[in-house]
């Protein structure tokens, strides 16, 4: 697979990484084990089930009133403060942010391809479909080793998303050249690899 992506990547001009399972991993084997060790931290039942419920319902509230592909951790937690009897969301959210950054770390496997497309003086990219903004997703990549990105896409900022192919279009018209030209490496079969193939 390594020697079959650096072949791409000589033939592309942008290199756009996926983050989570791609560049970093994490060593929880789920994400929403994390909500449990908040849970524990500050003494709240059944966090998890609230913290994911929350932030569905927040995401299709948003999505409907402001088509927006899903809530950012901001809008999380204060529709968790708005619709629970949880006060201390500040708190929370910075603890989950601090979390992230301590149970990250870098892809070996990923980063000797990023290493290679960054030798040859490739534009590199992450695009990602996350809730964090990008100060953080910057400290999680600058601690993992990633010091040289060009340009971080994410769907907490710019409103668009990988799953609906928006975040793509977007991409494409940003870095102002030919879809084809543009090589998208992540791990979901769905976001990643149809849906970016779908867009050329």
């Amino acid at each position: 697979m390594v020697e079959e992506l650096k072949k791409k990547i000589l033939d592309a001009d942008v290199i756009s990484f996926d983050m989570f399972d791609t560049l970093v991993v994490r060593i929880i084997d789920k994400p929403e084990v994390l909500f449990d060790i908040i849970a524990e931290k500050f003494n709240i039942k059944n966090f998890r089930k609230t913290r994911t419920e929350m932030q569905s319902k927040c995401s299709e509230e948003l999505n409907q009133s402001k088509k927006y592909p899903h809530a950012n951790i901001d809008e999380i937690y204060n529709y968790i403060k708005k619709n629970t009897n949880i006060k201390n969301t500040n708190d929370l959210m910075s603890y989950e942010k601090e979390l992230e950054k301590k149970i990250l770390y870098k892809n070996p496997q990923i980063y000797e391809i990023y290493k290679f497309a960054k030798d040859n003086k490739k534009r590199v990219i992450v695009t990602s479909d996350m809730y964090l903004y990008i100060d953080t997703i910057k400290e999680i990549l600058r601690k993992c080793g990633y010091n040289n990105i060009d340009k971080i896409y994410l769907s907490s900022e710019e409103r668009k998303a990988k799953f609906d192919g928006t975040l793509y279009d977007y991409i494409i018209e940003k870095e102002n050249v030919e879809a084809c030209k543009i090589l998208h490496i992540g791990d979901s079969l769905k976001d990643d690899i149809n849906i970016a193939k779908n867009k050329g």
